[in-house]
């Protein structure tokens, strides 16, 4: 099989859906139905955690998956799932799907070939497979080497080298930069961006959508497709949201006005009445007229209830529908309470520090001193140190060399939000956290982070990704008193881009000092990093 996608892809190869659904298990659907195609092109799909994107990728992927309507699939189909967990025994060569291949070129060098095997020898695998590995940064990587004994990241890259053997027809990417360093980011962008086929990719890495050739958004109303790149998405969106907001308040204000005019109408008719009532008392019209002029004026009032009632309802539709589609294209808004951090307050010193999990340092000794609200990003190549820094400056992991000061208490928010117990609603979740604070104070402080009314009685396991990560937030940011020192490691894994801009603007109005472990460029520029600690690998 040849390594380079460019001189593989089929200019026909593409998807296509016909009026086509993904289903929950309760038989409901996860988007309305949708007419769309997939051309040679790199697709990128977004959509609100929960919205279908994962499940519509394994019903392309002809894997089992409850839907309705058609989808044909032209060409071989190559999957990348989102979690990367190896099977039992898996090694490097299964994971590039060469493990059979290297087999026959065992047998025929050891001289055990069949007829088929010596058909069927590949002798330029080797060559292959090391520029593949050498692409996604695996130079050295055994092909025997256990998968299991592999980071997340080197997983995700040695399965992404497989796709490149495998050069397929249709190939789909489940948030293939989750858990990558930002030379492992690098390695996919490159070979995305070298893909000449149809390229699939669910994602909410901005560095990635930048560089594919359109992007569908997946929402309850079915798939919506943006021709052009992120930048392009989001100037479209920006549009959308400043049509739909007009239309919201046009359609607000229509049904006031409706409303206002349904009022009168009653109270015009209840002075009709009144007034007729009176007059019939006089007893200046016979009966036989009073009851006919009665029966008109009944009949009139009926037809008039009649169409202000259509009126109204037609009303009441066109506010819900054009809400509704402001909800679609709008972006969270959370005020953040002040954590009320002086300018000059010490926060943390590093003297020297070195850690070592018991195979020797894992990076070289590094000092710093943090003062007031300070932003700082803690960088370094995967497997570098960086969670277990955090957890040290938490005061869970000893130093093995030099010095650990914290003046503030730190609060670390890790990629599992595990502050949080699974078992505890929201509310009781930010009472443990906050134990001077009141019930009141506890429904006032989630409903700033959008958990309102009952949504603060849910429970923590029930809560997708994005909301975990603004439950930690609300619990943290918005304590009593609110953290002035928090620590987060990679907290935009697995959140969709709503989330992710959620957090961003959480962040970006926090006053407090803080240190993050984030590949992602946008997000870091976006919340206002100013410094950056480097963790270099030891000498």
């Amino acid at each position: 099989m040849p390594l380079n996608p460019r001189q593989s892809q089929s200019a026909s190869a593409r998807v296509t859906l016909g009026s086509f659904a993904v289903l929950k298990t309760d038989g409901c659907r996860l988007f309305e139905p949708a007419n769309l195609t997939f051309g040679a092109e790199r697709i990128g799909l977004v959509g609100r955690n929960g919205c279908g994107k994962s499940s519509l990728l394994r019903a392309i992927g002809q894997q089992d998956v409850p839907s309705e309507g058609s989808i044909a699939v032209a060409g071989r189909v190559w999957t990348l799932p989102q979690v990367t967990i190896p099977v039992g025994g898996e090694t490097v060569a299964d994971a590039l799907g060469v493990a059979e291949a290297m087999a026959v070129i065992d047998r025929v060098l050891d001289g055990n070939a069949s007829d088929a095997d010596l058909e069927a020898a590949d002798w330029q695998l080797d060559d292959r497979i090391e520029r593949a590995l050498s692409a996604m940064g695996l130079q050295g990587v055994s092909v025997t080497s256990q998968m299991a004994n592999l980071s997340g990241g080197q997983r995700t890259r040695a399965y992404l080298a497989g796709m490149m053997l495998a050069a397929p027809d249709v190939a789909l990417l489940d948030e293939p930069t989750n858990h990558l360093d930002a030379g492992g980011r690098q390695a996919v962008m490159d070979l995305i961006e070298n893909w000449d086929g149809c390229l699939i990719i669910a994602s909410h890495d901005r560095s990635v959508l930048s560089i594919v050739d359109r992007i569908v958004e997946v929402s309850p109303s079915g798939l919506r497709s943006y021709g052009g790149n992120y930048d392009s998405y989001r100037h479209q969106r920006d549009l959308e949201l400043d049509a739909a907001l007009a239309a919201a308040e046009s359609a607000d204000r229509a049904l006031s006005n409706l409303k206002r005019e349904v009022q009168e109408s009653r109270e015009r008719r209840a002075k009709r009445d009144s007034s007729g009532r009176k007059f019939a008392q006089r007893g200046s019209i016979p009966k036989i007229a009073l009851g006919l002029r009665k029966s008109a004026a009944q009949a009139s009032a009926g037809r008039e209830v009649t169409v202000m009632a259509k009126r109204l309802e037609e009303g009441r539709v066109r506010a819900e529908t054009a809400n509704q589609s402001l909800e679609r294209v709008s972006v969270l808004d959370i005020p953040v309470p002040s954590a009320g951090l002086a300018a000059g307050a010490d926060v943390l010193k590093l003297d020297q520090v070195q850690l070592d999990l018991g195979s020797g340092p894992l990076f070289e000794p590094i000092s710093a001193h943090l003062c007031g609200p300070v932003r700082v990003a803690l960088n370094g190549p995967n497997g570098s140190g960086k969670s277990t820094l955090l957890r040290a400056i938490c005061g869970l992991a000893p130093p093995a060399a030099g010095s650990i000061k914290a003046m503030i208490e730190p609060v670390m928010l890790d990629q599992d939000v595990s502050i949080l117990c699974g078992e505890e609603t929201l509310r009781d979740a930010w009472l443990r956290l906050n134990p001077t604070g009141t019930v009141e104070e506890a429904q006032a402080a989630l409903a700033r982070f959008l958990f309102r009314n009952t949504a603060a009685q849910k429970r923590v396991d029930d809560l997708s990704g994005g909301e975990r990560v603004r439950a930690g937030l609300a619990c943290t940011v918005g304590g009593k008193p609110a953290a002035r020192f928090l620590l987060l490691d990679e907290p935009t894994n697995h959140l969709d881009l709503d989330a992710v801009q959620a957090v961003e603007q959480v962040l970006s109005a926090y006053d407090g000092a803080l240190i993050v472990v984030s590949h992602d460029p946008h997000f870091l520029e976006a919340i206002g990093v100013e410094q950056e600690i480097r963790l270099s690998p030891p000498n």
